[in-house]
């Protein structure tokens, strides 16, 4: 299997060809700014990437299925190219980022989300014409597999909740499991599907509320606090990290963070390279951790090949990973950025979306209220005001349109 770092410096080659390079460890000058163009799979984090890229002087492009997109009327972006729904026609939303990348002299293709499960079958298709520094299909389903990545984390010495696949039509119990358990899709991400259940009742409503056609796991609930580590693993080592710790979540009896702080755990860095080198995975991912209640114990839970959504984390702390690809694609040095412990990261909309998604057993909707209203006190810290406030403002309007439109 061809590694992701293989394939870019493939991909570096062909797209450099006939132009003077630089010595290995040593920046050449560009002969231009480099450019980059990001999809909107995700309508914040294409904020947020062509705000900080743009920033660091990358001529960001943006491309999306409607005109409708919201990170279009950013100031960061330089031009908008609308393409076919990757969704619908996948195939011919390629073919024309291939067109657009080539034409444009474009040096990098960044989904901002999760449309990298949809990109990894063309992830060669693409690096004929650009570099894209995300996985194909077969490393993307092994770690996807929350079975097979399980697995794989307690070979390389990680601590792992026990888990078991149920069937939804049943969902019993295997011998030694006892509530409350965690429940997720066996494949899935951005936190669709998953809950916890404290009896087997509330187990068998939250499976029946979500559709899943990849089966369903259930794992051991380990109280504790939510770490995530984001970083890049390339050629055996951890290039770049950023940790923070997860204070509140939307549902907020556990999943998306809403508000971060930021943190630094020598030993997740060391857990995160021997799960990597385990996987054979190279390239950006975010891992989540539980804290348990001892200390220096902690539970690997997830894995997530993509960018998430608490992308402001990282960004708002100087750690831009969407350039450190960039970097990395091109051929350049890249030194892990330093950052302070204790940065906080707060989603406005996703503490409105705590109080929607209000469930017995959590905090009361008035304290979840309260929770909102102290977020006012934190304006600066709050990802969507961080690209402008214009798109921000525009933003549940274009989604408004799209959606009216695609019915």
């Amino acid at each position: 299997m061809e590694t992701l770092a293989g394939s870019l410096q493939t991909s570096r080659v062909r797209s450099l060809a006939g132009r003077p390079q630089p010595q290995a460890g040593e920046e050449g000058p560009p002969a231009r700014s480099p450019a980059v163009l990001v999809h909107q799979g995700n309508a914040r984090n294409a904020l947020l990437i062509a705000a900080d890229l743009a920033r660091r002087g990358v001529r960001v492009e943006l491309a999306a299925d409607s005109p409708w997109a919201a990170a279009r009327f950013s100031r960061y972006v330089r031009a908008f190219h609308r393409v076919h729904s990757l969704a619908r026609h996948p195939e011919a939303f390629v073919e024309a980022v291939c067109r657009i990348c080539r034409t444009r002299r474009l040096d990098l293709f960044l989904p901002s989300f999760h449309e990298v499960f949809l990109l990894a079958p063309f992830r060669d298709l693409l690096q004929e014409h650009t570099r894209y520094p995300f996985a194909g299909a077969e490393l993307i389903r092994r770690v996807d597999d929350k079975m097979c990545i399980g697995e794989i984390a307690r070979s390389a010495g990680l601590r792992v909740p026990r888990s078991e696949r149920i069937a939804p039509e049943r969902p019993i119990l295997p011998p030694g499991f006892r509530f409350p358990v965690v429940y997720k899709p066996v494949v899935g991400a951005a936190a669709r599907g998953f809950g916890i259940a404290r009896d087997a009742a509330g187990l068998l409503r939250g499976l029946r509320a979500t559709g899943n056609s990849s089966g369903w796991l259930v794992q051991e609930f380990v109280p504790g606090h939510l770490m995530v580590w984001d970083g890049i693993f390339w050629r055996g080592r951890v290039r770049a990290s950023f940790q923070f710790e997860a204070v509140r979540t939307r549902p907020a009896t556990g999943g998306a963070s809403v508000l971060r702080r930021s943190l630094r755990i020598p030993s997740l860095d060391e857990q995160a390279a021997r799960l990597l080198e385990a996987a054979g995975y190279e390239g950006f991912c975010t891992l989540d951790f539980i804290e348990g209640p001892e200390p220096e114990q902690y539970w690997f839970i997830d894995f997530n090949p993509r960018f998430g959504s608490s992308l402001h984390a990282a960004l708002s702390a100087g750690v831009s990973f969407p350039y450190l690809l960039l970097r990395l694609a091109l051929g350049w040095p890249v030194e892990a950025p330093p950052y302070a412990c204790g940065l906080e990261s707060v989603s406005l909309e996703g503490h409105f979306r705590r109080i929607l998604a209000w469930r017995p057993g959590g905090p009361s909707p008035l304290r979840l209220i309260g929770d909102l209203l102290q977020c006012g006190l934190k304006l600066r810290q709050a990802e969507e005001l961080a690209a402008g406030a214009l798109p921000f403002l525009l933003t549940p309007l274009c989604e408004l349109v799209r959606r009216a439109k695609r019915a």
